[in-house]
């Protein structure tokens, strides 16, 4: 009795197959036939051959899970490596950090950003928002958005105000 090979074993499983699922009989026959003829070739029974076929496929299957599984072994070594580099990244990133700060940069930083801040803060005798669009309406030909844009009112406001000026209500 002599093992088939994974072709011999792949066309068995093939003829056996279109046996089972064939809708003319005498397709169904000749697919039978041809199986039979392989089983005795190799000196099994067609339920000999078809139980040593499947014993192989659960080998073949084996080794694919063995695969499988490396693969994923594979993926997790990956990932493990990825989040340990990204820790060492953070790492290295929060070391130039703190250089930095030693030779004074941060300080540097800072100060442009407070100078920043208090060229930009807002005098305390500027007029009120809505007195000022009153006036940038009256003595200039700015758009209702550029208004808005600077008094930090709303379109609707600013519309309003123009309103009421046409008919002097303000």
């Amino acid at each position: 009795m002599s093992s088939p090979n994974s072709e011999t074993q792949k066309r068995f499983s093939n003829l056996l197959e279109l046996a089972k699922r064939s809708k003319f009989k005498g397709e169904r026959n000749n697919a039978l036939s041809a199986a039979k003829r392989i089983a005795t070739k190799h000196g099994m029974t067609i339920e000999e051959f078809e139980k040593d076929s499947s014993n192989s496929k659960n080998k073949t299957n084996r080794s694919w899970a063995n695969k499988s599984r490396q693969k994923k072994e594979n993926f997790a070594n990956e990932l493990f490596k990825n989040i340990n580099d990204s820790y060492y990244e953070k790492e290295r990133w929060q070391r130039a950090v703190n250089s930095a700060k030693a030779r004074g940069l941060d300080e540097n930083i800072r100060k442009r950003e407070s100078t920043l801040e208090k060229s930009l803060k807002i005098s305390k005798n500027k007029r009120p928002a809505g007195k000022h669009a009153e006036v940038l309406l009256r003595e200039t030909s700015l758009s209702f958005k550029e208004i808005t844009e600077i008094t930090g009112l709303n379109i609707y406001q600013v519309v309003g105000i123009r309103l009421k000026i046409r008919t002097d209500l303000i």
